[in-house]
Parts: C-alpha cells; structure tokens; sequence
C-alpha cells in the first residue's frame, strides 16, 4: 500500500507518496532528513511510480531524468535524489553538486568527478583518517554568499562491497567497526557526529579537487585550465530552477571564489593522508 509523508523543504512541506518499504528504506538512507510540521503547507510532491519491475519518480517541482531504479536500496536512493532535487528546485539561491566533501582545517574540501572516479572512497578514506564527513555523494552550495557555504544533508554514507584491495587494515577495521545494514552491493556505515555532519551544517568552501584517479602513483595537487574547471563543474552541478546562462554565470562565479586544483592519484588511501597532511582535518 502505498505511503505519504511529508519532508521539510524550503518554507513547507515536500509530500512523498510511495510503498511503505520504500518509505522506510528512504528514512534508512536519509535519517536526519526532518519531518514537515502537521500544519506545513505542502509546496512539492514526488510519486513513485512501478513500471515492468522498476521504480520511475516523478517531483511537481522539476522534471526528474527518466531513471528506471531496481527495488530495494537502488530504488530508495533513487528517492532520495529526487528528494534533493525537489529541495533545490525549490530554493533558487542554492545549487547541488555531484561531489564528496569533508572538512580539512577551516573549511570544506570538495572532491568532484564522474561516476566512478572515487569521491566517496576517497569522502570515507578521509573519515576513516579523522575528518569530518560532510557528504559523499551530494552537496547542497549557497554559491553566492561570501565565501560559499556548502550544506550537509545528513544522509548515511555508502560503501561498495567489496572493499578495494588497496583499503589498508585500518580503513577495514573502520568499515567493520561502523558496519550497518548491508544489500547487495551497498554497505551503510552508521558514523558518530564526530565523523559525519548532520543535517543542515554550514560550511565554507576552501577549495574544489577535481579527482583524476589513476594519474599518478604518489597523490599530487596540480593546476587545471579553467575552460576545463568550467566544462567540468557544468556538467557536475545541479540546478533545475536556473537557465543553462544564469548556472554558466554561476559556476563561473565559484571559480572565481574558491581555489581549484586537480587532484591526481591512485590510491584513495594514501590520496587521504596527503590531503590531510596538506591541509590539516
């Protein structure tokens, strides 16, 4: 049967209408994520919608990529990227980027990359080292305060099983110490508030590492062109309520904010000590 819950977003309520299991696993993923007040008035709605086997969503606030999501955590992740993209669709002064974050010294380091290129082994490399995680998937970026802020969602963080089998002893044990509910190939870590920011913490942003894994045998930090840093945050931000211009004027902005590098590697392990040498937790 299906469910309807209500997330606070914006100045109101976002209206979840799902499965209950997929309610549930939602909440799993995505546990400090507050509930609307009773009395919230509703602004968004997402629906889950079953189709051959697969789960679609569909959000009243911006128009999802037609994603087909396998059921179980797959689909419920997916929920939880539409949840945050209902959410930014609904705050025009804000923009998500796809990209791992923790805190180094005074303010967030910002690890972006395509799918694959290691921001969240290297996000929970870095926690497993001492730093405070801030995301390691999504980060909510107040672009146009000075300096930029990045917001925490509070979500779990994920691993993929199995562990790589450069993960050092310590980053296992890590794993096994902090080891929650498991599917497939997704491993929840359950991390303290020492580890992890919750829900709606603030920080500023003191620099972007593009990741470039495989690039070097000893982690390196090294400049990047900035048509290369422009085409490469475009196409790794997220902001559904801007025209492509006003998002182009935008990530131009950032760049001219905050300091840029890439980050060139090929352990995630040995790239979280470097970074944390360079510059502190």
């Amino acid at each position: 049967m299906p469910e309807t819950v209500g997330f606070a977003a914006a100045d109101g309520a976002v209206t979840v209408e799902a499965p209950a299991d997929m309610i549930a696993s939602l909440r799993r993923l995505a546990p400090a994520w507050p509930l609307a007040a009773p009395d919230a008035a509703e602004i968004a709605t997402i629906t889950a919608r079953s189709e051959n086997g697969a789960w679609r969503f569909a959000s009243s606030a911006y128009a999802p990529p037609p994603y087909r999501f396998d059921p179980g955590w797959p689909a419920a992740n997916g929920l939880v990227g539409t949840l945050i993209g209902t959410a930014v669709a609904l705050e025009p002064a804000r923009i998500a980027l796809h990209a791992a974050s923790a805190r180094l010294g005074d303010g967030l380091t910002v690890l972006l990359g395509d799918n694959g290129a290691g921001k969240s082994t290297l996000g929970l490399a870095l926690a497993a080292e001492g730093a405070r995680l801030w995301g390691d998937d999504r980060l909510i970026v107040a672009d146009q305060e000075a300096p930029p802020t990045g917001r925490a969602l509070g979500l779990v963080a994920k691993l993929r099983r199995p562990l790589p089998r450069s993960a050092p002893a310590a980053f296992r044990a890590f794993a096994q110490d902090h080891a929650g509910p498991a599917e497939g190939e997704m491993q929840v870590l359950e991390l303290d508030a020492s580890r992890v920011a919750g829900f709606g913490a603030t920080a500023a942003l003191r620099r972007l590492l593009f990741l470039d894994r495989g690039a070097a045998d000893r982690p390196r930090l090294e400049p990047i062109g900035r048509p290369d840093l422009l085409a490469a945050l475009i196409g790794l931000s997220f902001a559904p309520h801007l025209p492509v211009q006003v998002r182009l004027r935008r990530m131009n902005g950032l760049l001219d904010t905050v300091p840029a590098q890439r980050l060139a590697y090929s352990d995630s392990f040995a790239a979280a000590r470097f970074l944390i040498a360079e510059f502190g937790r």
